[in-house]
C-alpha cells in the first residue's frame, strides 16, 4: 500500500544491574581505564569523575592483576595526572 505506520512500545527490562563494585575485575579495569581516558581528554562524560575517587577505585586492581605491569602503574598514573 506504500503507507507506513510508525508503532512504538516499551520493552520490559526487569534485570537488576549490579553496582560496579560488584563487577568482575576485568570490567572494573576496563571501566577505570575508560574513565581515566575520559578525564584526560576532558570529555563531558567525565564531569562527575574525580581523580581521587578514580585512584581509590584503581588501587585494589593491583592485587587482582599482580603480573600486569600496566595495571600496577595505573593508580600512580592517575595520581600524576591529578597533579597537572
Amino acid at each position: 500500500t506504500n503507507t507506513y505506520k510508525e508503532t512504538s512500545w516499551n520493552l520490559p527490562y526487569k534485570r537488576k544491574v549490579p553496582e560496579l563494585s560488584e563487577a568482575s575485575p576485568s570490567l572494573k579495569l576496563a571501566s577505570t581505564a575508560a574513565a581515566f581516558a575520559a578525564l584526560l581528554n576532558e570529555s563531558p562524560i567525565a564531569q562527575e569523575i574525580d581523580f581521587n575517587e578514580l585512584y581509590q577505585f584503581a588501587k585494589p586492581l593491583k592485587q587482582e592483576f599482580p603480573t600486569q605491569t600496566h595495571v600496577q602503574k595505573l593508580p600512580d598514573l592517575i595520581l600524576q595526572a591529578d597533579r597537572f
